[in-house]
């Protein structure tokens, strides 16, 4: 018994061993890949190989880090964290040619420094990470190619991310301007795009919507270059809508946003974009589904909606002062997540929703009443309020002003209303904006296909050019 517990013992290491060489061995034919490709001029393998970044940024341990400094990137930089000598026995088995090779490589050296420069934004060593990302861009300005396009967008990126955290965008604002002209005229859509969601991002954070809004009609975005700067475009001009209460147009991108996220991760995100979604909905006048909505069963999902589950709550029931409680409460929550001026809004669909049950239950009541149901201060703003209801088509009624109550319509047919036409027309917009969608992903797609078959090969695991652009930046 006890042979057969040391053998499982064994081959469990062995196993753990050869899934640890299995890394080096697969970052060293990354690395020879890359070579290659350069040579070859194909540009579309090589954006392939440059999104495992993060996966051996996760995999490589501290020291592997310190040999990567001193075999590839010294004498041309020194990372502080990792600038230590390497250890006699390295992971890494390189033999003389190839290390030569992958060592003169620019492609190679930019690929290595951003690997470095991720883990140091893991560990939050900002400071360093920031000069160590400057000095890159540098690098670039020295070395313009089409190779390392999809590189620079990566470093502009996190110039951006290291800057918000620590509160210093205002001093590189005009850079990512100028870097974004300059993309322009070189025509590198790739770090177009970023720059776009960069510069739109540090407004929507200095509360300048309308400057996001003069930059973004100044712009042209290009699609489907990545559908992850697509997904979180589409999330700024959603919220940028929703915060110019445009809510249907708002709904429409943040849909988008939320489809073209990453199916397995980006959870942070996707969390977002459906708590605007719901705010955004209730601002329409509609109550949305949660459980369409989250698509999942997580508790973590439930804690992280819980302010928004009550505010659905609240509005299905009418209660104004439920709602001043729910604030007091969950503002901390509202405010992290830069929707505490959407939720004030929803006072207004709060008293439409009470107003509308009191409609259903009384055929007539007194202003005076509806003022104390629904907790408002005075009658003569439950009078406006009603006034406006039955204006915007809440409700059929009739205010009898001098006697001071409100007398409700008798509906005999819903069709003799503007309710049929009202659902019609969101649903056609809804098939309208799929039907456009499919169109443009199906336009090219036996170009798609091929791509798939080339880089089968190289398959990455979904998300991970994405783990700190969705968990980190949002």
């Amino acid at each position: 018994m006890e042979d057969i517990e040391m053998k499982d013992e064994k081959s469990e290491l062995d196993k753990a061993q050869n899934k640890s060489s299995g890394i080096y061995q697969d970052f060293i034919r990354t690395l020879i890949t890359i070579v290659k490709n350069v040579t070859m001029k194909d540009l579309k393998t090589l954006d392939i190989n440059y999104r495992l970044i993060n996966k051996y940024r996760r995999e490589f341990i501290n020291k592997d880090f310190i040999y990567l400094n001193n075999t590839f990137i010294k004498p041309k930089f020194d990372f502080v964290s990792f600038s230590k000598p390497s250890s006699e026995e390295s992971n890494f088995k390189f033999n003389q040619i190839t290390l030569e090779k992958c060592q003169q490589s620019t492609e190679v050296y930019a690929f290595i420094f951003m690997i470095i420069l991720t883990k140091l934004v893991d560990y939050k060593e900002y400071k360093e990470a920031l000069n160590s990302v400057q000095n890159l861009i540098q690098f670039f300005k020295m070395n313009e190619s089409l190779t390392i396009n999809t590189l620079k967008a990566k470093a502009y990126y996190y110039l951006a991310l290291i800057t918000e955290k620590l509160n210093i965008q205002d001093q590189i604002i005009n850079e990512l301007q100028e870097a974004y002209r300059t993309a322009c005229i070189e025509m590198d859509f790739i770090s177009q795009v970023t720059l776009i969601n960069c510069i739109i991002r540090y407004y929507l954070n200095n509360k300048n919507i309308e400057m996001a809004r003069s930059f973004i009609s100044k712009t042209k975005y290009v699609e489907n270059i990545s559908s992850y700067e697509d997904a979180r475009y589409l999330f700024y001009i959603g919220k940028i809508e929703a915060i110019q209460m445009n809510y249907s147009d708002s709904y429409t991108h943040l849909s988008s946003s939320f489809r073209k996220a990453p199916e397995k991760t980006g959870d942070g995100f996707k969390n977002l974009v459906n708590k605007y979604l719901i705010l955004v909905q209730l601002l329409m006048g509609e109550i949305p589904d949660m459980k369409s909505l989250m698509k999942s069963n997580r508790v973590r999902d439930f804690k992280e909606f819980e302010p928004y589950l009550l505010l659905l709550k609240i509005v299905r029931q009418g209660n104004l002062e439920e709602f001043k409680k729910g604030i007091e409460i969950y503002e901390m929550n509202f405010k992290r997540d830069g929707t505490f001026n959407l939720v004030q809004r929803i006072r207004q669909v709060v008293i439409k929703a009470g107003l509308r049950k009191i409609n259903l239950s009384y055929s007539r009541i007194s202003i005076k009443d509806i003022t104390e149901k629904l907790k408002l201060e005075n009658e003569k703003e439950a009078e406006y309020i009603i006034a406006k209801a039955i204006r915007d088509g809440v409700f059929l009624a009739t205010i009898n002003h001098e006697e001071g109550y409100v007398k409700s319509k008798e509906i005999n047919d819903i069709y003799s209303t503007f309710e049929p036409q009202r659902s019609y027309q969101s649903r056609i917009l809804f098939l309208n904006n799929i039907f456009v969608e499919s169109q443009r992903s199906m336009k090219y797609s036996t170009q798609q296909e091929q791509a798939k078959k080339e880089s089968k090969e190289t398959e990455l695991e979904e998300g991970d050019s994405m783990d700190v652009s969705f968990h980190e930046f949002n």
